[in-house]
C-alpha cells in the first residue's frame, strides 16, 4: 500500500515524519485475528508547503494550493493521510469523488495527532484500518464512524478486503451492510474453503452464517434467497446475477499467441474461455505463457487493462508439467517453434499452487487460452 502524508504546519511535519519512520512495512488489518490478506505498507511519501523547506528539511515540497496538489496526487496512491483542518481536507477532497470502490482510502489527522478520522474508502480502501494504524503510531484515539464497526459487526467489503476478493455489484453492498448493522442473518454461501483464521471476525459475527456450497450452485443461491435472508455468494462462477458476489482471485489463464497478437484479439479469447467455463473475470488473477513471449504487447497490454499480474515460464518449467500431467494438449508444430509441446496448459497450472485445468486448449484469432483454478486458496 502506497501512502501520501499531506501536512500544512511545522508541527504537523514533523507528525507526519513520524508516520513516514513508522508505518513502512507494517500491516494493515486493524488488528483483526485470522486475516488471509493483509495489506502491508510500503512507500510512504511526505508532501509539505515550500514556505517549510527552512524549519522542516524533509519531505517533497510543493508550490500552490493545497487543493490543486491533493487533486493531482489522488489516484496516485492507495491512501492518503491528510494532517490539516478538516474543512480544508474535504474541500479539496468534494470535486475529485468517484465511488468506494475507485476512491484512495483517506484518513485525517490533527497536527498534534491526537484524532486519526478515517474520512473515506473505510471498508475497501481500508482507512478504517489505516486509521487505527496512524493512531497506534501517534498513541492517539482511531475515529471509525461506518456503521457496522459501530455495532460491532464485520462489513462484507471488510471481508472482501481480508479475502482478496472483488464485489459485483458494488452497489449492493448497502443492503448487506444494513442487515448487518440491524442484527439481521446474513448468510455467505461458498464453494470453496475459506482462507481464513478459525479466529477471524467472520466466524466470531452471530450474523454471518457460513454455508457450503453443493451441487447446483445457482439453484441453491435461488433457494436460500427466497427465505428472504441476505445472501452473499463466493465463487469465480458465474450463474449467481441478482446477489451480491465475492469474486476470489482464482483463475489462472495460460496464453499463447502468434508473434504480434494485438491486445485486442488476447482480450476476446480470454473472456470467451471465460465464458465458455461459466467463469467470472473478475476473478481472474494473472497470465501465464512461455518466456519467449514475455515481450508481446498484446498480452503485457492485455492483462494491464484486465487490472491482473503476468508471469513467464521457462520452456523446461511447462515441459515438466507436460510429463507430469497426463491427458494435457500437445503438438509438434508448437514444440518445433517453442522447444515445448504446448504452452497455453500447463503455464496455466504453472501460475496455480494447487490448481486444476478447468478449461482446455482454446484457440480464437491466432490466441490460444487454457484456464486453471486454485482449489483451495488462492
Amino acid at each position: 500500500m502506497k501512502l501520501a502524508v499531506l501536512a500544512l504546519t511545522k508541527g504537523g511535519a514533523e507528525t507526519a515524519l513520524l508516520l513516514a519512520e513508522k508505518l513502512p512495512g507494517s500491516e494493515l488489518n486493524g488488528g483483526r485475528p485470522g486475516v488471509y490478506r493483509s495489506p502491508r505498507v510500503g512507500e510512504v511519501k511526505v508532501f509539505l508547503p515550500r514556505k517549510l523547506g527552512v524549519l522542516v528539511p524533509a519531505g517533497e515540497l510543493y508550490a500552490g494550493p493545497t487543493a490543486a496538489l491533493i487533486g493531482e496526487i489522488f489516484h496516485r496512491f492507495d491512501g492518503l493521510v491528510l494532517i490539516m483542518a478538516a474543512g480544508i481536507g474535504m474541500r479539496a477532497l468534494a470535486p475529485l469523488l468517484q465511488g468506494k470502490d475507485r476512491d484512495p482510502a483517506v484518513v485525517l489527522v490533527d497536527e498534534k495527532g491526537k484524532f486519526a478520522v478515517s474520512l473515506l474508502s473505510g471498508h475497501l480502501g481500508g482507512a478504517n484500518d489505516l486509521a487505527r494504524s496512524v493512531a497506534a503510531v501517534l498513541q492517539g484515539t482511531p475515529v471509525i464512524t461506518t456503521s457496522t464497526d459501530v455495532q460491532g459487526r464485520l462489513a462484507v467489503d471488510v471481508l472482501a478486503r481480508d479475502l482478496g476478493a472483488r464485489i459485483e455489484p458494488v452497489e449492493g453492498i448497502v443492503r448487506v451492510n444494513s442487515a448487518l448493522a440491524r442484527g439481521d442473518k446474513v448468510i455467505l454461501l461458498c464453494d470453496r474453503v475459506l482462507p481464513l483464521g478459525k479466529d477471524h471476525p467472520l466466524f466470531q459475527d452471530p450474523c454471518w452464517e457460513v454455508v457450503t456450497a453443493a451441487g447446483d450452485m445457482s439453484e441453491q443461491v435461488r433457494e436460500l434467497g427466497v427465505k428472504g435472508e441476505p445472501v452473499v455468494v463466493l465463487t469465480s462462477r458465474t450463474g449467481t446475477e441478482g446477489f451480491l458476489s465475492l469474486r476470489p482471485p482464482s483463475l489462472v489463464a495460460g496464453v499463447g499467441c502468434r508473434r504480434g497478437a494485438t491486445q485486442e484479439a488476447v482480450i476476446e479469447a480470454l473472456r470467451d474461455a471465460l465464458a465458455r467455463a461459466g467463469r467470472s473475470v473478475l476473478s481472474l488473477k494473472k497470465i501465464s505463457s512461455i518466456e519467449a513471449k514475455s515481450a508481446e504487447e498484446g498480452i503485457l497490454r492485455a492483462a494491464k487493462m484486465l487490472g491482473v499480474d503476468t508471469e513467464f515460464y521457462q520452456a523446461g518449467v511447462l515441459a515438466g508439467i507436460l510429463s507430469e500431467r497426463s491427458g494435457l494438449a500437445r503438438s509438434e508444430f508448437v514444440y518445433e517453434q517453442m522447444g515445448v509441446g504446448g504452452v497455453c496448459e500447463p503455464a496455466s497450472l504453472a501460475g496455480c499452487r494447487q490448481g486444476r485445468l478447468i478449461l482446455g486448449k482454446q484457440a480464437r484469432q491466432g490466441v490460444t487460452v487454457a484456464l486453471a483454478e486454485e482449489e483451495s486458496g488462492w
